[in-house]
């Protein structure tokens, strides 16, 4: 009705609308009118239930399913009982069977200034009155679908959604709250009370909602909260709550009403004041989070050809457009509007929406078209409807007769005109009108949610389509999937008459559409838009609540997130239109929804027949019908091992689900979920432990009484046996946060501290140091309170790992040599052995090489004599690390191999890691062979295991492996592959590392140095392994970019330090060495060059590794060429090239090539410089190495006179043998 819909109001308590046109005679009525003035047939009546406007005849509400009449409910019961198809209701009535929570909207109303009125006025005046308000609250509030919960003296409480959600159930309830003010207000002039007025609050959010009860069946917050809104409300004003705002906002225009502190609340409330209606119905008026059109190419395509077809064919023509709530059906219809606005010919446009609420509201859609084609407001006065109809008329209408036999008709639909003429008239008048207008332009009529079309007006439209076949109308609505329920088929067999359902978007859409609202990073979207689950709606009301919540801000005028995502939930937007969607499903279909929205993931029909107490062949048939209403979806991909099982087709409808299970609800059916699983599955269940722990940790927080304790055992229990299967499976990450949730159901400070330590160790796996230790710290201090020093002790060496692998290598010795005095360092001990283990390794990185031995021996000592095979691996892998350090090689390579096959043999699969990962490095680093199969050994372990630390150091040993032999391509690939994957990846410094020295060699120098700042930790660190290496990726970065006098800076005073310390082997020095020689000879720092090169040469040839012996030849060619010895520089070269040629090092072998080509060019034997240079060329425009192309390139510049037509090598690129890094525990 007018009223309801327009921006500016009626006058309260006034109903006025389209005709109410008789469904038996055809004849046309008053508007209002409940009986038919020709025959007395009843007009409409409402839904007991929900309110919904039905037609008479009906035995069930088409919104609810409810039975309409006793007789209704009592022939389906008969039906079913003699086996008959009679569809089932579409939804349960008001009487639930069992306790609930529902997401509802309550409005409070109340009476300011009726006390001392009614002081003044007799008894049956006072009564008079409150009849007159209380009939007109309870005819406003039925009207907008609300249930009447109780009055309370002159007070009024009103719910939506208890009975049966709607989407716009807050809504609802804001507009009968603005409607019923104002009845008020209207009240006080008829009744002569001046100061007798109304204030009202609305809220929305979760109540209890009590089973099998009438009246009262609210209960909770909700309720308590709305009474406290009115009671700030002025009067003669609506507050709503923050919720009600953000769901109704695009509908009603709000004020801020500031925060207020209501009584029994602990924080102050933002409060909104409710002040005009300005649209039909939500989503009419543009909201500025707009996204872009994507993924409907084709349907508007097809909706496009369509129209052109009809209208070139001089034809009527039906598209319907059909799909999910949210899934873009209305943007579809907005897009093709556009396009039409576009066109050089004129198109008639006439848009209408079907009401799901309301009296005379059956033809609501056609009226406002027509009313669209009057330039008529919906609110118009009867004087100003006749005038512009007249005109309209008189425009549209050539001939008179005609126009004398439309204006009754169309007055009846509009309101102002008297009935009479009967339905088929009508329907006569009504296409005449409209033929008349194609007779000008081609005719647009858009019917949108035609879902809640009357079917009445699915008759029109079919009558349409049979009467005006030859004339350019172009019919389009647009329905959700319940208009084929109501009208199966539809419109199929008609003329001119086509569907296109739309399907949920593609990921990649999904992604696209999220860009042209938001900048947001990969790992967010993701979420997004797998919460989204292809519904374009559930994807930007997301952002909206991201935005409210403050996550989203804006920033140079994109939205960027504000700092961590957080916890996607169901936007408040959405709950309502869910929870409509679940209500709208048949009593067993919503309860079987409802019961396995605890899953959450797959479910077989097994598991849905066990939680549901439904016989196989009943709960088949319900989930096959859940399936075609696209709640459920079936895995249908023939390689997936869920083939055949159900989910959800919708997270998001799941997690409303869920939400509306009280808790007693939530703990029986969590408890059948996992003992489900726990029979369904072998060895109770092991394989899904990790599931069946969550099912009974959230049984145990939904308890209460006396079973609280005993299914705090089972929980702790199932999170024990889910932790350890999923450290068994390579996750840590979800081991250690089981192991934390059991922490907080510990029974005592024993099984806290166990459970604490197992945390840690989880932590320490995935590379979460800080984390670690702070963990095994509290269970060291937990200890110490209960005065128990020696098991505090036991913890000393984890605490070590802990310090040492998070950069902190002096503390960590200081703490292992406490620990180790604390427990005895002659004691034959296992914690003493792995305390020893570490204290070696902590050692050996910060350069106390020698000091090293003595604790790794004692380890290798007592993990012999105690038979354990995890300290004796370790204690072998890194006394190999020592010898590697001392030169010893060959007694290196045999500790390594005996740590592999003792780890392999015990299936250590820690120890294995760190045993491949080392020996890798050690071949690398000595360019031994097989260094990149024990590289990509260590990487399957590091995935086996599932410590994202792991993988992050085995790629990039793997990715240093390939930047020697030149697979530089591949090794971007794996390093940005793998930091795409988390923001917070766990060694990430490391795959930075590895790409910034590639950046560098490709002379992208502002890609180098952002990787070099996300290394900046290693500047300060105590490990000195990883300063020095910082250091020489600085000063390469700095090489490269032509600033030779900042890379000798960085490396001049430290190179001797660091092949000193470390050793020539180590990583600083094979990337710091050739570097600092290139600075000096590039600076003409002649005896400094000679300093460095002095380094390696005077050291025997044995503990020199291959590849700085062919640095080390090509820094000499170098120096000797810088002082006029051209031959020595020649022989140096040839002997370096080939070294490098050896090794299989492209880039160097290469580089050497450019190096020879100069010095023959100096010697004027140019002709033999060419083909060296065609060859460098050749591996430099693969390996896209910029600066070093450049310096070919310039060497050419310098001698035209070199033959171009030879420079044109295949490169010298071979295999190598990789070089890794060594990592320690």
């Amino acid at each position: 009705m007018a009223g309801l819909c327009s921006a500016r109001r009626l006058p309260p308590l006034e109903v006025r609308g389209a005709a109410s046109v008789c469904p038996r005679c055809g004849t046309g009525n008053t508007s209002g009118a409940k009986f038919c003035s020709e025959c007395g047939s009843v007009l409409s009546t409402s839904c007991p239930e929900c309110g919904h406007v039905t037609a008479p005849g009906q035995n069930f509400c088409s919104q609810c399913g409810a039975a309409l009449s006793p007789r209704s409910a009592s022939t389906h019961a008969a039906a079913l009982t003699k086996g008959e198809t009679t569809p089932a209701p579409a939804r349960a009535s008001g009487r639930r069977e069992s306790d609930e929570l529902r997401t509802v909207s309550v409005l409070f109303v109340d009476l300011v200034g009726y006390t001392s009125l009614s002081e003044l006025l007799d008894p049956e005046d006072v009564r008079d009155l409150l009849g007159h308000y209380f009939d007109a609250a309870r005819g406003i509030v039925e009207h907008y679908g609300g249930t009447i919960e109780k009055f309370i003296g002159d007070a009024v409480m009103a719910v939506w959604g208890t009975a049966a959600a709607r989407e716009d159930d807050a809504e609802r309830a804001v507009r009968a709250a603005l409607e019923l003010v104002e009845a008020v207000a209207d009240l006080r002039h008829r009744t002569g009370a001046p100061d007798l007025r109304a204030r009202a609050g609305v809220v929305t959010g979760q109540a209890a909602l009590l089973a099998g009860r009438e009246e009262g069946v609210v209960v909770g917050d909700r309720v308590n909260t709305a009474a406290r809104v009115q009671a700030a409300a002025e009067p003669g004003t609506v507050l709503v709550d923050d919720i009600t705002r953000r769901i109704t906002s695009i509908a009603i225009t709000y004020e801020d009403a500031g925060h207020h502190e209501l009584r029994g609340k602990a924080d102050a409330l933002h409060l909104w004041r409710a002040v005009e209606v300005v649209a039909v119905t939500p989503g009419v008026n543009q909201d500025a989070l707009q996204p872009r059109f994507v993924g409907r190419d084709a349907d508007l395509r097809l909706i496009k050809e369509l129209f052109h077809a009809g209208v070139l064919g001089r034809t009527i023509r039906l598209v319907v457009v059909s799909g999910a709530a949210g899934i873009g059906k209305s943007r579809l219809r907005g897009e093709f509007l556009d396009y039409l606005t576009q066109l050089p010919d004129r198109v008639l446009w006439h848009p209408g929406r079907c009401l799901p609420y309301g009296d005379g509201v059956a033809y609501w859609a056609l009226a406002e078209m027509v009313r669209h084609r009057l330039d008529l407001p919906e609110d118009a006065a009867a004087q100003e409807t006749e005038a512009k109809l007249a005109a309209g008329l008189e425009r549209w209408v050539a001939d008179l007769a005609e126009r004398e036999y439309l204006s009754p008709r169309l007055g009846i639909l509009l309101g102002v005109a008297e009935p009479g003429p009967g339905r088929e008239e009508l329907f006569a008048a009504w296409r005449l009108f409209f033929e008349r207008l194609a007779d000008h332009e081609p005719v647009v009529m858009a019917f949108e949610d035609m879902h809640w079309a009357d079917e009445g007006l699915l008759d029109f439209v079919e009558y349409l389509l049979d009467w005006s076949a030859e004339h350019r109308i172009f019919i389009l609505t647009i329905a959700r999937p319940e208009l084929f329920e109501r009208r199966p088929g539809w419109p199929a067999g008609q003329r001119g008459a086509a569907v296109r359902y739309l399907d949920p978007l593609g990921h990649r859409a999904m992604e696209e559409l999220l860009d042209s609202v938001a900048t947001l990073p990969e790992t967010a979207k993701r979420r997004i838009v797998s919460q989204a689950d292809g519904i374009p709606l559930y994807a930007i009301e997301t952002v909206r609540a991201l935005l409210d919540r403050g996550a989203l801000i804006e920033r140079d005028g994109a939205l960027v997130l504000a700092g961590e995502l957080g916890e996607l939930d169901v936007p408040p937007s959405l709950i309502s239109l869910l929870g409509a969607r679940l209500d709208a499903l048949a009593p067993e279909e919503r309860e079987l929804v409802r019961t396995m929205s605890v899953f959450g993931g797959n479910f077989p029909l097994a598991a849905a027949q066990a939680l549901s107490g439904l016989a196989a062949p009943v709960a088949d048939d319900v989930l096959r019908s859940l399936v075609r209403k696209q709640v459920l979806a079936v895995r249908a991909d023939p390689l997936s091992p869920d083939r055949g099982q159900y989910r959800f087709a919708q997270m998001m409808l799941r997690a409303v689900a869920y939400d509306t299970l009280s808790r007693r609800e939530r703990k029986t059916r969590h408890l059948a979920a996992g003992e489900y699983l726990s029979r369904a599955f072998a060895n109770e269940g092991e394989d899904v432990a990790e599931v069946v722990a969550a099912h009974y940790l959230q049984a145990y927080r939904c308890a209460s009484g006396g079973d609280a304790d005993r299914l705090r055992a089972e929980a702790v229990m199932a999170l024990r046996r889910g932790a350890q299967r999923a450290a068994d499976v390579g996750a840590p990450r979800t081991a250690e946060r089981a192991y934390q949730k059991a922490i907080d159901l510990a029974a005592d400070d024993g099984e806290r501290i166990e459970l604490t330590a197992a945390a840690g160790d989880m932590a320490l796996v995935d590379g979460r140091y800080q984390a670690a230790l702070e963990l095994f710290e509290e269970a060291a201090a937990r200890l110490e309170r209960l005065g128990r020093t020696r098991d505090a002790a036991r913890l000393g060496p984890r605490i070590g790992q802990a310090l040492f692998r998070g950069g902190r290598a002096s503390e960590a010795i200081e703490r292992l040599q406490r620990t180790l005095a604390a427990l005895g360092v002659d004691t034959e001990d296992a914690d003493v052995a792995r305390g020893n283990v570490t204290l070696g390794v902590a050692l050996l990185d910060t350069g106390r090489v020698r000091e090293a031995f003595m604790p790794l021996d004692r380890a290798l000592e007592i993990a012999q004599a105690l038979e354990l095979p995890d300290a004796l691996a370790g204690a072998l892998t890194f006394k190999a690390e020592l010898c590697v350090a001392t030169g010893r090689v060959y007694e290196a390579r045999i500790l390594f191999d005996a740590a592999v096959e003792l780890c392999e043999q015990h299936e250590l699969a820690n120890q294995l890691w760190f045993a491949q990962v080392n020996s890798g490095d050690f071949a690398g680093r000595f360019d031994l062979p097989g260094a990149a199969e024990r590289t990509r050994d260590a990487l399957d372990t590091a995935r086996r295991i599932g410590s994202r630390y792991y993988e992050s150091i085995a790629a990039s040993n793997l990715m240093r492996v390939w930047e020697c032999s030149g697979e530089w391509d591949e090794l971007e690939r794996l390093g940005t592959e793998l930091l795409a994957q988390s923001d917070d990846r766990p060694g990430a410094e490391m795959l930075h590392f590895e790409l910034g020295i590639v950046a560098a060699f490709r002379g992208d120098i502002e890609a180098a140095r952002a990787h070099l700042a996300r290394i900046g930790s290693w500047r300060t660190t105590q490990n000195n392994q990883l300063r020095w290496t910082y250091a020489a990726c600085h000063a390469t970065i700095a090489m490269c970019a032509g600033e030779s006098a900042d890379a000798l800076d960085l490396l001049g005073g430290t190179i001797d330090e660091i092949v000193e310390t470390e050793g020539p082997s180590s990583q600083a020095s094979r990337i710091g060495f050739p570097v600092a020689v290139g600075a000096a000879l590039s600076l003409g720092r002649l005896a400094e060059a000679d300093h460095l090169l002095a380094l390696l040469a005077h050291r025997p040839r044995g503990h020199v590794p291959p590849y700085l012996r062919a640095h080390l030849l090509r820094g000499s060619g170098l120096l000797a060429a810088a002082r006029g010895d051209v031959a020595a520089a020649q022989s140096q070269f040839r002997a370096a090239l080939e070294e490098f040629g050896s090794l299989g090092f492209p880039y160097w072998h290469a580089a050497v090539q450019t190096d020879l080509a100069g010095a023959l060019i100096d010697d004027h034997r140019a002709p033999e410089a060419t083909s060296l240079l065609g060859e460098a060329r050749a591996v430099f425009n693969r390996l896209r190495a910029a600066p070093a192309l450049q310096r070919a390139e310039r060497l050419l510049a310098r001698y035209p006179a070199l033959p171009s037509g030879a420079l044109t090598g295949t490169g010298a690129g071979a295999t190598m043998r990789p070089q890794t890094r060594k990592e320690t525990p």
